[in-house]
């Protein structure tokens, strides 16, 4: 519980010491999985993407960055037994919406975000999920967008943006991606400086 306590408090003044550095401005974070939206909440970024508090395979999210416009097609429901609804987005692409009550708030609250998508210059962010293949990394790796990056458990030969993240032994960086590393608060991906990473503007 003593721990508990103080890497809740470590992790405020992480983020605080973090907040800091930075000028609060607008991004487009898309990412296959959860991070995206803990990014916008430890940086205190307004939501400008939809893909936060879900879940999308590896091999569709790629193919989703590979065909953006995509993203403003509409989204019909998947009937399922997991306990959170499921969505399909122009017929193509499976939205797990693990953290919405219901298919109608997760829609309306998709297209409300999805109308501040930066289409020209997103951060997109790949977590490498049991779901994902070699050949994922490697088109992921090929996508037109300077601000990329591949999260994995191990070096591969040849993807140039992917970074390993250290210290777990799974392949499925899915939830131990968001775990934390010490009592004083700093998560597995703080292995990477986010602030770098999405150019974010620094105080002086």
């Amino acid at each position: 519980m003593k721990s508990k306590i103080i890497s809740k408090l470590g992790r405020k003044l992480f983020l605080w010491r973090q907040n800091r550095r930075i000028k609060h401005e607008s991004r487009t974070i898309l990412c296959n999985m959860c991070l995206g939206g803990v990014l916008y909440h430890d940086l205190g970024l307004r939501f400008d993407s939809p893909t936060i508090n879900l879940m999308i395979p590896a091999n569709e999210f790629v193919s989703l960055c590979e065909n953006l416009c995509y993203i403003k097609e509409e989204i019909c429901e998947i009937k399922s037994s997991k306990g959170y609804p499921i969505g399909r987005l122009g017929e193509k692409y499976t939205l797990h919406f693990i953290h919405y009550k219901s298919i109608d708030e997760a829609i309306q609250i998709w297209k409300r975000r999805e109308k501040r998508v930066n289409y020209i210059s997103p951060y997109i962010i790949l977590v490498e999920t049991a779901s994902c293949r070699y050949e994922d990394l490697e088109r992921f790796d090929r996508l037109p967008y300077s601000h990329k990056i591949a999260l994995v458990h191990k070096e591969y030969a040849g993807i140039s943006c992917a970074r390993v993240i250290k210290g777990y032994d799974g392949k499925n960086l899915n939830g131990e991606i968001l775990q934390f590393t010490s009592i004083w608060g700093t998560r597995r991906y703080d292995q990477i400086d986010w602030i770098q990473f999405l150019n974010l503007q620094q105080k002086k």
